[in-house]
């Protein structure tokens, strides 16, 4: 009878010594997979993100105005309404994604793993194990430093591809952690 180093199953009973065990292990037989406390990003990140937004918002408006002016000489009214109706969707979007965004991105940490869920329509959850990661960095632009935020990005062995930034921490949150993975790292190389 052959064996893997599963515990026992109904799949590892075969019938006949000649049969080959595929591996496959049933879905209930699966270890229930226990996330830990996802942590919300700071109280200010929401409001750096609905700044940036409206700045890019408005930013659109100044170029679409200019360049209506510039290359239509006759603006009707029915083409300013549509203008400002334009504009005021995109503003209402903005706003809308970017405090649902807010809410949505989390992340946490667990043993050996570093969790980080993110998307407002399309969720993803990335997991990160500690051997993994190659370094941390922290970033903060002028926004996030007014308002006392920072990004800790952290760069792993799978590449560019596979680097995230956890944007909206405290800065004391971004160091703490950058802290705690720094260590874990060169601890994990010790062994």
């Amino acid at each position: 009878m052959l064996h893997n180093n599963l515990r026992s199953s109904p799949l590892e009973k075969v019938n006949h010594p000649m049969e080959l065990h595929t591996g496959f292990i049933p879905a209930e037989e699966l270890q229930e997979a226990h996330l830990p406390s996802l942590e919300r990003m700071d109280a200010n990140y929401r409001k750096v993100l609905l700044l940036t937004l409206t700045i890019y918002v408005l930013c659109s408006l100044v170029v679409g105005i200019a360049l209506s002016i510039a290359f239509l000489s006759e603006l009707t009214s029915v083409w300013w309404a549509c203008l400002w109706i334009f504009w005021a969707l995109l503003a209402a979007f903005a706003y809308f994604y970017g405090t649902r965004y807010a809410e949505m991105v989390r992340y946490g940490i667990r043993d050996n793993e570093l969790f980080y869920r993110s998307g407002v329509w399309f969720q993803s959850m990335v997991i990160i194990p500690f051997r993994k990661i190659q370094h941390c960095e922290l970033e903060s632009g002028p926004l996030d430093r007014r308002f006392g935020l920072a990004s800790l990005t952290i760069h792993t062995a799978g590449g560019d591809e596979s680097d995230i930034s956890i944007a909206g921490l405290s800065e004391t949150q971004a160091l703490r952690l950058k802290q705690f993975m720094t260590t874990r790292i060169s601890h994990d190389e010790e062994e």
